[in-house]
């Protein structure tokens, strides 16, 4: 294990684990990005040229011919020298080790996790069902759409996902047989006269009423930073969903639910 230090501050850098090398001579290039170092594995001494910013990453070892005594790298980390116990002294020509090029270095790691961050903090609206249309939009369709429910926000939430989905619908020439406000009301009324009744045969009950073959009905989650929307299409006839779709939202607010319903519009009706 390798352990740096600031000298300025005496703060301990994180540890840069080595596997099953020992160092037995260690000289830092400027800037800190690379040690060179040397050890004696299996009867082998070895030079070596590690990677500090990075775990395990031995870039170079080269063959010794005896034991070193000492290694240095010059201040401008461009020549390195080691000492042997035969009395050898070897140097070497490094290349990408001076202080500019850790600088450089260093600045193209920290721009790459700051892209890594973004990326990870960026709005995703991903489709988690099949994209195809749930209905094929035709000017003699009548399609009632329930209130979605919300659950872990307000209200408002639901309301507003209902407000859009229905106004993609009426762009897409369904007719709706009553608004928003209308549909909750008598929602209520069959919820009086039917306690306890399940969400496909309330959505069967209010399409009879209407006299519509279909109902929609969906539901907002929110939780945290993820959105979810999902809805289904309810046969009044059969009481049963003819199918259903989902988009979620990561890294997102509230406000997101316009851009969602934009990309969900298309999963219901075209």
């Amino acid at each position: 294990m390798i352990v740096p230090y600031q000298l300025e501050s005496g703060e301990v850098g994180p540890p840069v684990l080595s596997g099953a090398l020992h160092a037995e001579r260690m000289s830092l290039s400027p800037g800190g990005c690379y040690a060179f170092l040397t050890s004696f594995e299996r009867k082998t001494p070895l030079v070596h040229a590690w990677g500090l910013l990075t775990q395990g990453d031995d870039l170079l070892n080269v063959p010794l011919d005896a034991h070193s005594t000492a290694i240095a790298l010059d201040p401008s980390g461009r020549y390195l020298a080691a000492g042997l116990e035969d009395g050898k002294i070897l140097t070497w020509k490094v290349s990408g080790s001076s202080p500019a090029d850790c600088q450089s270095i260093r600045a193209a790691l920290e721009k790459n996790a700051a892209a890594a961050a973004a990326r990870a903090g960026e709005k995703r609206i991903v489709p988690i069902t099949d994209t195809e249309p749930l209905l094929t939009a035709k000017p003699d369709t009548v399609l009632a759409v329930m209130p979605f429910d919300v659950v872990g926000g307000e209200r408002r939430f639901g309301d507003t996902v209902t407000e859009l989905i229905s106004a993609h619908l009426i762009n897409r020439k369904l007719k709706i047989p009553l608004s928003s406000i209308e549909t909750e009301k008598m929602i209520g009324e069959i919820r009086a006269q039917n306690v306890g009744l399940a969400d496909a045969r309330l959505a069967a009950q209010l399409g009879s009423r209407l006299k519509v073959p279909k109902v929609l009905m969906g539901s907002v989650i929110l939780l945290d930073s993820t959105l979810l929307v999902s809805a289904k299409i309810v046969d009044v006839d059969r009481i049963a969903p003819d199918g259903a779709r989902q988009i979620q939202c990561t890294n997102c607010k509230p406000e997101d639910l316009v851009d969602m319903v934009k990309s969900f519009g298309p999963m219901i009706a075209e």
